[in-house]
């Protein structure tokens, strides 16, 4: 009989053999992996650290002397799928994709927000033009609605007198943050354009969201210190005259 004939080698056996690579060395750069993204703050990085680390995984699983592990290999591709949909998510959420010119605001508007949030914020908002001088806050008396001013003249109706304020400002921020009555008159006078939230409405949202409700809790805060600011020295004007 004729001598034998060696057939090739096929799977993980010849992967090994032609391969350099120290399998063991998965592990490590996959561990490493894992342990840089739970120390990374910012989401997006933490979500394609352990991706990799994930795909390291999977190829050690996969190159195993002792044969592919299917079960950990399945298991770990499910949480690289997941990482992989959370990763197009938080990048849509940074995107500025259909923000501009489909909303009335810009990022500038909201800059403690991103620009998934901002697009949330919006959907949630009703946008309408005064058709007279209108209250939107009356002294004493509990807004059913958040604003937020976009355009034409809005006045502060206070003891000392009336001031302007400024578009692009939210109005009745503080009594929803407090669940409290309004401290002064808010009346923005005929054609003027601003955004409207349904108050229980706008608090729902912000309690299925944390990050939302923080990041316009930011913004309100930085705004009414802005407010503040303008108002002290107006006021003081007023007192004058």
């Amino acid at each position: 009989m004729g001598a034998a004939i060696a057939l090739p080698k096929f799977g993980p056996q010849l992967m090994l053999e032609i391969s350099p690579l120290n399998t063991s060395l998965l592990v490590h750069a996959g561990l490493a992996f894992y342990i840089v993204g739970l120390i990374t703050r910012d989401d997006l990085w933490l979500r394609i650290y352990i991706l990799v680390g994930s795909g390291c995984y999977i190829v050690y699983y996969f190159l195993i002397s002792s044969g592919p592990l299917w079960d950990a290999i399945a298991a770990t591709s499910v949480i690289a799928a997941v990482n992989i949909v959370m990763i197009f998510r938080l990048l849509w959420e940074r995107s500025l994709f259909g923000l501009s010119p489909k909303y009335v605001v810009s990022m500038e508007d909201f800059p403690s927000l991103n620009p998934g949030q901002v697009r949330a914020l919006i959907r949630l908002a009703v946008q309408k033009e005064a058709a007279e001088d209108l209250h939107l806050t009356i002294k004493n008396e509990v807004p059913k609605h958040l604003f937020y001013l976009l355009s034409g003249e809005t006045v502060l109706s206070v003891e000392e007198g009336e001031y302007a304020l400024e578009a692009r400002k939210f109005v009745g921020e503080i009594s929803f943050l407090r669940d409290q009555p309004a401290s002064a008159d808010v009346i923005s006078r005929k054609g003027s354009i601003y955004l409207s939230w349904d108050r229980a409405s706008l608090k729902k949202a912000l309690n299925k969201s944390p990050r939302l409700s923080n990041s316009l809790i930011a913004h309100f805060n930085a705004e009414m210190a802005e407010k503040l600011a303008r108002a002290v020295p107006e006021a003081s004007s007023l007192r004058n005259r």
